[in-house]
């Protein structure tokens, strides 16, 4: 079954935030390339993973995306920060995050 993820990629602990989706058979290595795509990656040197949650389905995936790109900054931080308060890499530490 393939598995699709919502991320937040950032550059340091409150720095610049990226949203995105991706799926991959290895989630593990789908979470370190996720540092490397998109301009803004490059633009920033965007290299951590803080937050991500794992769907079933590309729909709800897409859909969660959507809505967190709705929200303002503060609200993206408190998310990331329920789960990682430390702002840690998860694509080097990929089960520190409650994936859903």
């Amino acid at each position: 079954m393939q598995r699709f993820y919502t991320y937040i990629i950032t550059n340091k602990k409150n720095g610049v935030l990226y949203t995105g989706i991706s799926n991959d058979q290895n989630p593990e290595a789908d979470l370190r390339e996720l540092a490397r795509i998109g301009e803004n990656s490059l633009l920033f040197d965007i290299k951590k993973v803080v937050w991500f949650e794992e769907f079933n389905n590309e729909q709800d995936a897409y859909f969660r995306e959507s809505e967190i790109n709705s929200w303002n900054r503060i609200k993206k931080i408190e998310l990331i920060e329920s789960v990682n308060p430390e702002w840690e890499n998860l694509a080097i530490h990929p089960h520190s995050s409650d994936v859903q």
